[in-house]
């Protein structure tokens, strides 16, 4: 039986709350013995003191990562407080060695979230997607279409909010995947409850 060598990779272990955050190289031996070798490269515990739920990481060109998250904290990590009274999408940009480089809290008065959709974009900047339910506020350029609408927002390399799009029917949408394509345009990938409307 032939055996494969594999190079080795990182892989991330993501808990549902932001409280930890941790980086592990994984070394495939190649051997019939499939001898495994892993080790912490780093970890770091991110909290805003208040309801934190990491929902994806990307390792970004610049070799640091990106984590988004929702949050309704305000203090601790956070250095902005939440835009509604209720959770909004919290972005955090960390170098390699898993250190905080900055986060923006992004969202409108009522409650933002996202199932972890967001891409690097070829500019450098960053894609992500959403569901949101509020209306004109804060992030928010477009009102509310229904229960819930599709929300892409466009950051810059900082992660600064460029423009944001708003989706939707008169039940409840959300975006579920996102996709650069060729032209320099972006392919979404939604759900909807919503009829037409």
């Amino acid at each position: 039986m032939r055996h494969h060598i594999l190079k080795p990779a990182n892989f991330f272990l993501l808990c549902s709350i932001l409280s930890f955050i941790s980086c592990i190289s994984d070394d495939w031996a190649g051997d019939s013995s499939h001898k495994r070798n892993a080790w912490i490269d780093w970890d770091n515990t991110i909290d805003s003191f208040g309801y934190d739920r990491a929902m994806s990481i990307i390792q970004t060109t610049d070799g640091g990562y990106l984590v988004l998250g929702v949050s309704n904290g305000a203090n601790g990590d956070k250095s902005e407080g939440s835009i509604g009274d209720s959770a909004d999408l919290w972005l955090i940009k960390l170098d390699q060695s898993g250190n905080i480089v900055w986060d923006h809290t992004i969202g409108g008065t009522h409650n933002d979230t996202s199932w972890g959709n967001m891409i690097q974009t070829s500019d450098g900047g960053y894609l992500i997607g959403g569901e949101s339910f509020s209306s004109i506020s804060g992030d928010k350029s477009e009102n509310s279409r229904g229960n819930s609408d599709c929300w892409i927002v466009k950051l810059d390399s900082s992660g600064e909010v460029l423009w944001d799009k708003t989706y939707g029917g008169n039940k409840r949408d959300g975006v579920a995947h996102l996709v650069e394509s060729p032209d320099g345009g972006y392919l979404i990938v939604a759900y909807s409850e919503s009829g037409i409307s």
